[in-house]
């Protein structure tokens, strides 16, 4: 998925009001770095091997494979 500059700005916005203050960090770790990649960086399943706009993949152990 691509996604403009300006998109992705609004997104980080979006992301960061919504995650601010929320409670129990370990055990919402995986919703939150899902969340980002997903909804900011427009990786289309952070759950598995995907591509992100980058062209970059991620593996399912969340490293970066180039």
């Amino acid at each position: 998925m691509n996604i403009t500059e300006k998109q992705q700005k609004k997104a980080a916005k979006e992301f960061a009001e919504y995650w601010k203050d929320k409670g129990y960090e370990k055990g919402q770790s995986q919703k939150f770095w899902i969340d980002l990649l997903q909804n900011v960086y427009g990786v289309e399943n952070a759950t598995g091997t995907s591509q992100g706009t980058s062209g970059k993949r991620f593996r399912r152990d969340g490293c970066l494979r180039l």
